[in-house]
């Protein structure tokens, strides 16, 4: 019986606390405000799908949720993983190729990793390769960037945001939670407390 960690997401928000997948009913949830200060300084940024210049790729419309990465809006998301897995939305463009970016406080692209994408879209999720030490301690930024044509091009559309590696592995924090509770019920309850609720009832595909 898998059992979820209780779940701190950013500023005074809901924790949901421990409790079993499989034996309880899907809204038997115990609620309590903490107020919660993440590591780190500053918000997300990059959440939203950049300009975009070119028409090869249909980035959402206003009837939709657009291109989003996932992750609270109010505050800096952390993990204690050196290979997080990072989650984001992207509407149905007909994309199968990406690349992920993350850089460092000093603007160094240290990772670099291609992806295969769902064509028809979806919330994903891409865990960092094991190619490289991975994350330390410190703030880091990361961009997943669809590729629209048979090459990348300059416009095509980026999302992506912040990201927080401390050390203690006693907290359950945004990035290593998220990515737990994906495809269970709790993430409904997960999308819905940072405003995402229309990604409450959709399905996580994990790729590489």
């Amino acid at each position: 019986m898998k059992k979820i960690a209780t779940i701190i997401t950013a500023g005074s928000l809901i924790l949901l606390t421990s409790l079993s997948v499989d034996a309880r009913p899907k809204n038997y949830y115990r609620r309590m405000r903490v107020t919660f200060t993440p590591a780190g300084k500053g918000h997300p940024q990059y959440t939203s799908a950049a300009a975009v210049r070119g028409t090869q790729c249909n980035v959402g419309t206003s009837k939709e949720q657009s291109l989003t990465a996932i992750v609270p809006s109010n505050s800096q998301s952390l993990t204690n993983k050196s290979h997080p897995t990072l989650l984001a939305y992207i509407p149905e463009m007909g994309a199968t190729k990406g690349t992920l970016y993350v850089k460092n406080e000093t603007e160094d692209f240290f990772h670099v990793q291609e992806v295969n994408l769902p064509s028809k879209g979806g919330v994903v999720g891409i865990t960092m390769s094991q190619g490289d030490a991975g994350l330390k301690d410190g703030s880091y930024s990361w961009f997943l960037k669809i590729q629209c044509g048979k090459s990348a091009a300059i416009d095509d559309p980026v999302v992506g945001a912040n990201i927080h590696k401390v050390g203690d592995k006693n907290q359950a924090l945004w990035y290593d939670v998220s990515a737990e509770v994906a495809n269970t019920p709790q993430w409904s309850e997960l999308m819905n407390q940072i405003n995402l609720n229309s990604l409450s009832n959709q399905q996580v595909t994990f790729v590489n």
